[in-house]
């Protein structure tokens, strides 16, 4: 298989990760999606990081022994998201020989104009920006 993958994590687990493999999660599963593109939105909304993220890469021909299904989110990058879970019961990780460092990457949000909110007297109550979109730059390339 040709495809490859890509999945955020913790900067703190990349070096764990590199060594070790990418170990599946409680519910025997690892979270990918293939358009870097996507990589921001995902780590911030799904994955709850806001500052910055580690984008690794996956080998498809690390997953003869896995099953790759589309996952099922709520979110504008549904069609790029997928679950991979092992077919063999011993299998727990994907091996490092399949995985490759892309990046540390920071997350940049773009924020609208402020937008006022009003109590029911028609006051002005505040004004508050709201992020209408999610960027992110690479900070550092190079294997930690």
């Amino acid at each position: 298989m040709n495809r490859q993958f890509l999945h955020i994590t913790k900067v703190e687990n990349t070096q764990v990760i590199l060594e070790e493999g990418l170990r599946i999660n409680g519910d025997s599963q690892i979270f990918v999606f293939t358009q870097k593109k996507n990589a921001p939105r995902i780590a911030y909304n799904q994955i709850f990081l806001t500052d910055k993220f580690t984008l690794i890469g996956i080998s498809g021909d690390g997953l003869v022994d896995w099953c790759i299904k589309h996952d099922d989110v709520a979110e504008l990058t549904a069609y790029d998201q997928f679950i991979l879970t092992p077919q063999k019961k011993d299998v727990q990780f994907i091996k490092p020989e399949f995985l490759r460092f892309l990046g540390i990457y920071e997350i940049i949000k773009i924020y609208n104009e402020a937008i006022p909110f009003y109590d029911k007297n028609n006051n002005t109550v505040t004004n508050v920006k709201m992020i209408s979109s999610l960027e992110s730059r690479l900070i550092k390339n190079y294997k930690i």
